[in-house]
Parts: structure tokens; C-alpha cells; sequence
């Protein structure tokens, strides 16, 4: 009984490791997917292999192994290959460079010089390499080149291969600053194959492939490499790898892939399935050839969903939703001043006061995104359960909406509000009083476009989930992707014969005591058309004018009088919209008056004066 306790003790200790690694993993995922380039230290874990450490052997990240002044590996460098792939498959080359990490001069904590040794000294030389190449990138065009994946080719490519340790050792070898220059000074976006070549042949630095020759009837050898895409967080692997020999002797060697159909974030796998063909028994030699794999990324943009949105982007999403025919789903988070006043704390790292300057989602921002359709939502912080049509979810600190058009379909449910506003309505609540239904799901067909709006975006984070919501997220995207509407979710019982209403004063508002355009890439900066945008806008800063006529609207993209179109019920006194309005009138003459919105539309080259080329 005891020796079961222990086993079951193991089993369990094992399972939760696991489990939160891989929560780590994907922490490190979403980081790099926002652009933020990683850098790692391998660990001091050697010279035992398969020592390294998360996050550094994760594709995504950059991890840095230590040499001396010798250039040897450091005795106490962890060694690769990558481990958690094994399971199911082969590990990576890991560490992907090595820097000195051997009796380095740092300072004390208090005054001083002493020497320091540990790969969490090579990783900091390697984090200061990043930081002068990123100067490299002129700045009108870093923000949209640099990204994690062209950092790492531009390391790797550039490394100098050291005599003596293998891949496993010293990954793509010692890091070369002046070559990185020289790769990042004319980069194109691409993708490539780390390691970029493999060879045989190459001993000591294929150990231990090179040591044994392949030969028929073995088991295949297989070689797990990385795809570092520097075009887009996400590829796609177009079609098969193909195996392209240089001579008739090539086709002796059987080669099967297993690779990322998806190629997320920047990187992605490339499995090498090695096997002799029974006709090449008797054969002795070299052979060689190129695997190709062609990658693709569509156009992505770069826009932080807790930052705040230009003028011309709301513009833009209306009309692409209303004249263009657009589904637009979005899953908020909670929003409250009040919580967000109270987390604040003091940081004994930085030795400084931390408060966050928006809750889970910038709710301001999105409700003057959703302004053009009626829509807002409130700045409850909502928990508790609920079922649609036997379908059981979680709703885990999601808000609420509190305006929504006439004609729409709206579900509400009975939670706990948590926000600091709410405590004295939870007192009453446990004292026995009824609960207060709350609106947390909202579904509009508005023009040629559809929008489903829902409070909470925990059921789709698994850092987050108590449970997941993939069954509504698959109705949602049925109805705003092919407007197949769900019985449930469009019953009689949820469609609104009345607007949901409140005064614009109870909207939630934004923090006054920081300043959020330190964190923002929108606010006191300019709009810049990108390679995903759909075309260019008459007359805004920053956008190239290329005008192809007069008196003509944009093909696909009929005008539509929004107030007519909505009954009435969609409305707006933002002053951004004013300042919109201002700016109309003082560059289009006897532009008629109708109202914010239909003005608004005019200027937009949806437009009824001119049209444009794409991007």
C-alpha cells in the first residue's frame, strides 16, 4: 500500500511538472508572438546532455551557452539537444549561440568589480549584441522588420563555428557581432533552416551522426531542425518538403518529413525521416543534395488590443463592416478604475510603486471602436457559471454590455460582480437578495456585415481557462463568417425590441493618474498605411495619395446612410468623432451636413469622390 502511495505521489509530482511547463512554454509564446524578442541563458547544468533549461530551449527564444576566453565550452554550460519534443518525436540543436561566460567582470551589489561565471553572464553579452543590432534597422521601418525570428538569423547565420565541441555544445557557434551587422544591414524579410547545412561528414561537430555511416536495412536517423520565419508570426508550410539530389546516386537515399503545418510564433519544426534504400547495399560514397521547403505568411498587423485605436481605423471597420460585408467578433475582459487603483504595489525589484494602467482590456478604446454600431460595454468584473442550450461556461472576470442596438440578440445570465463597486451589491447578495441578470453576449447584423460581442476571452486562454468556450466560439464564427445563425442563439426570447441604453456619462472612462502614451504605440503618434492594409485613405497623415479618378467610389463598396440603415439607434458624441469632423470640413469644401457619422463616411474615399489603390 505504501510503495502505491509512492507511485501515485510520483505519478502526480510528474504531471503537475509537466503541466506547468508547458503553461511556461506558453507564456514564452505569447511574448514572442507580441514581438518581444527573447534571449536565455542554457542553464549551468553540463556537461551532461540534454541539460538545458525552459525557456531557453524553446524555438522561439534565444538561448546562449558560455565559452572561456579559450574558446572552449564552459565545463558547467548545459548541453542540448532540446528534450521536451522527445515524447513524440527528436529534440533541436540547442544552444543556438555561446558567448564568454567564464570569469567575466561584472560589478557588486554594493561597490566594486568581482568576476563572475555562469551562462546567466554569456546570455546578458548576447542580450547587449541584440540591443546594438536593433540600431542597425533604420527607424522608419524597425518597428515593421524587426521581430524575433530575423534577430535569431541574423545570430546564427553570422556565428563562427568553433573546432572541437558539437551542435549539441555550441549550437551554431560564438557569437560575431560585426557579421550580424553585416547580415541585418541589407535584410529582406525570409525564411530559413537552422542549422542551415547538414554534413555528415563534419566530425566532431555532427556528433554524433557522423560517427556511424548510414547503411540499408538500418533504422532511419532522424534530424529534427528549426524554421525561423522573419516574413510573419505565422506561416504555413506550402505543400510537402521536397528532396532534391544533385546526382542518380542521391536517389539511394530515402528521406520522409514531418514538419509545422502552422508555423507559429516565428518558428516551426523541419523532421528528417534519413533511410538507405535496399538498392544502395552495396554502395559506398557521399551523396548530397538540398531539402526545399517553401513558406508562406499572409500580412499581419501589429496592433496591441490594450492600446487605444486611431480615428481611421474605427472609420475604416465600420465601413468594412457595413458596405464591405465584414464579420467582426470580439471577446473582451474586465475594465474597472477602482480594482485597478487597488492593485497597486510596491515592486521590491525595481524599488519603485507598480499599477496597471488598463484592466485585461482597454475597454475605452473598444467601446469607441464599437461606438459606430451602439454598442458599448461596461466596466463590471463578472464570475460565475452558465449554460446555452446544455452547454456549460465559466465566466471568469469578464465585463458586461451595457449598450446594444434594437434588432440585436442579447443573452443575459445571473454572476457575482467582484469589482470594487460591486462589493456593497455581493454583501446584499449573500444576505439572500436576488441576483441582477447581467448581458454578456450580443449578435447584430448591421449593413452587409455581422458582429457577435462577448464579455469574456478566458474560456480561450489556457493560462486562464476553467473551462473552455470553443462550442460558442464555433457559432460565433458560423454567423460572422457565414451568417449561419445558431436557433439558440438567435431565439425569440433574445432578440431586443428596444434598444439596450445608457448615458453616455456611465461609460467606463479611462485612468487619469498615468500616462498611458508612454506604453502606447497610438497615442502622439501617426497612423502609417501597412502591407495589410486594404487601401489607402484620401487626405490622412501619413498616407501616400494615389488617386485614379474623380466622382467614383471604390468598387465593392457602396454607400450606405448609417442612420437611416440603423433606425436611428446608432449615435455617438465622441469628441475624437468632432475632431474628425473639424478636420473634414476644413479639407473638403461644401461638404454637406448630415451628422457625425454620414460626414465622416464622405471623407473616407469609400468615398464618394475618389478612389484609391491599394497599398
Amino acid at each position: 500500500m505504501i510503495l502505491e502511495l509512492r507511485q501515485l505521489y510520483l505519478t502526480t509530482s510528474i504531471y503537475l511538472y509537466v503541466k506547468a511547463l508547458y503553461k511556461a512554454k506558453r507564456t514564452v509564446w505569447e511574448l514572442t508572438a507580441n514581438n518581444i524578442i527573447m534571449v536565455s541563458a542554457i542553464g549551468n547544468d553540463g556537461p551532461l546532455y540534454g541539460t538545458l533549461n525552459n525557456p531557453a530551449d524553446q524555438s522561439d527564444v534565444i538561448g546562449v551557452g558560455g565559452i572561456d576566453y579559450d574558446n572552449h565550452i564552459a565545463s558547467f554550460s548545459s548541453r542540448g539537444m532540446s528534450t521536451w519534443e522527445i515524447p513524440h518525436g527528436y529534440g533541436r540543436v540547442k544552444p543556438d549561440v555561446v558567448a564568454y561566460g567564464r570569469d567575466i567582470m561584472g560589478s557588486k551589489i554594493s561597490t566594486g568589480c568581482k568576476s563572475l561565471s555562469g551562462t546567466s553572464v554569456a546570455s546578458p553579452v548576447v542580450a547587449g549584441a541584440v540591443c546594438l543590432l536593433v540600431s542597425v534597422i533604420p527607424e522608419s521601418i524597425r518597428k515593421e522588420v524587426l521581430n524575433p525570428a530575423i534577430m535569431k538569423q541574423a545570430l546564427v547565420e553570422a556565428a563562427s563555428k568553433l573546432s572541437g565541441p558539437n551542435m549539441y555544445e555550441q549550437g551554431a557557434g560564438r557569437l560575431d557581432l560585426l557579421k550580424s551587422y553585416e547580415i541585418l544591414k541589407n535584410y529582406q524579410p525570409r525564411a530559413s533552416i537552422f542549422p542551415s547545412v547538414l554534413d555528415y561528414t563534419d566530425c566532431p561537430y555532427s556528433w554524433p551522426f557522423c560517427r556511424q555511416p548510414l547503411y540499408a536495412s538500418a533504422m532511419p536517423v532522424i534530424f529534427n531542425a528549426t524554421i525561423l520565419n522573419g516574413m510573419g508570426v505565422t506561416g504555413f508550410v506550402e505543400g510537402p518538403p521536397t528532396w532534391q539530389p544533385f546526382d542518380e546516386v542521391g536517389n539511394l537515399l530515402s528521406i520522409r518529413f514531418t514538419y509545422s503545418d502552422v508555423i507559429w510564433p516565428w518558428t516551426g519544426f523541419l523532421a528528417l525521416h534519413m533511410q538507405i534504400k535496399e538498392e544502395g547495399t552495396h554502395f559506398a560514397g557521399i551523396i548530397e543534395g538540398n531539402v526545399t521547403v517553401k513558406v508562406s505568411s499572409p500580412p499581419h498587423g501589429e496592433k496591441d488590443l490594450e492600446d487605444e485605436y486611431f480615428v481611421e481605423e474605427i472609420e475604416k471597420l465600420r465601413d468594412d463592416v457595413i458596405n464591405g460585408g465584414l464579420g467582426l467578433a470580439v471577446f473582451a475582459e474586465w475594465y474597472n478604475v477602482d480594482s485597478m487603483v487597488k492593485m497597486r504595489f510596491f515592486d521590491d525589484n525595481t524599488r519603485s510603486w507598480w499599477t496597471p494602467v488598463t484592466g485585461g482590456a482597454n475597454i475605452p478604446a473598444i467601446n469607441e471602436l464599437l461606438a459606430p454600431f451602439g454598442i458599448a460595454l461596461g466596466d463590471k468584473i463578472l464570475n460565475g457559471d452558465f449554460s446555452i442550450n446544455g452547454e456549460q461556461s465559466h465566466y471568469a472576470s469578464g465585463t458586461d454590455i451595457i449598450k446594444f442596438p434594437a434588432s440585436g440578440y442579447v443573452h443575459s445570465f445571473q454572476f457575482q460582480d467582484s469589482s470594487e463597486s460591486g462589493a456593497a451589491q455581493n454583501v446584499l447578495q449573500i444576505s439572500g437578495m436576488t441576483k441582477v441578470d447581467y448581458s454578456i453576449l450580443g449578435l447584430l447584423e448591421v449593413g452587409g456585415g455581422r458582429i457577435t460581442v462577448y464579455g469574456d476571452s478566458n474560456c480561450l486562454d489556457s493560462s486562464h481557462m476553467v473551462t473552455n468556450c470553443y462550442w460558442l466560439l464555433r457559432k460565433i464564427l458560423d454567423f460572422t463568417n457565414r451568417n449561419t445563425r445558431d436557433p439558440v442563439l438567435f431565439s425569440d426570447s433574445a432578440k431586443r425590441d428596444l434598444p439596450l441604453r445608457v448615458d453616455d456619462s456611465l461609460l467606463p472612462s479611462r485612468r487619469t493618474d498615468v500616462n498611458f502614451s508612454a506604453y502606447s504605440a497610438v497615442i502622439g503618434e501617426e497612423l502609417i498605411c501597412g502591407r495589410d492594409t486594404r487601401f489607402e485613405v484620401w487626405g490622412t497623415k501619413g498616407y501616400r495619395l494615389q488617386l485614379m479618378g474623380r466622382n467614383r467610389k471604390l468598387p465593392g463598396y457602396p454607400t450606405v446612410d448609417l442612420v437611416t440603415d440603423l433606425n436611428g439607434t446608432v449615435g455617438t458624441s465622441n469628441p475624437r468623432w468632432d475632431g474628425l469632423q473639424k478636420k473634414v470640413e476644413g479639407n473638403v469644401p461644401n461638404t454637406p451636413v448630415r451628422n457625425n457619422l454620414s460626414k465622416s463616411m464622405d471623407f473616407l474615399g469609400l468615398l464618394n469622390r475618389d478612389e484609391v489603390k491599394p497599398c
